[in-house]
């Protein structure tokens, strides 16, 4: 998938990141599903960071709105949907896989 190569693993691969791990302190939400929310809740009680990354705008689905609530921190690829969120979030662009 597109959106995981540009949202999670060039990122991490870049950064040195691990991916998938919930023992992080900061977890971050790509894409995410209903068993995220119930994560990323455990993961605030152990009083770590949770990033929710949003690059599809699937708001209708409540797993969407509840992880945006309980997100210490929000991002996504553009303005015109950091123009979707009702609170703070900082547009981080796709990176490029190839020179420009």
């Amino acid at each position: 998938m597109a959106s995981y190569r540009y949202r999670v693993q060039t990122p991490a691969e870049s950064l040195g990141a691990s991916i998938n791990d919930l023992s992080a302190d900061v977890v971050i939400f790509a894409k995410p599903t209903e068993s995220d929310v119930i994560s990323a809740k455990e993961i605030k009680k152990d009083g770590r960071k949770v990033v929710a990354d949003f690059c599809d705008d699937h708001f209708e689905w409540p797993h969407y709105r509840r992880l945006l609530d309980i997100a210490d921190a929000v991002t996504c690829p553009t303005h015109a949907m950091k123009s979707r969120f009702s609170r703070a979030s900082t547009v981080i662009i796709d990176p490029y896989e190839f020179d420009e």
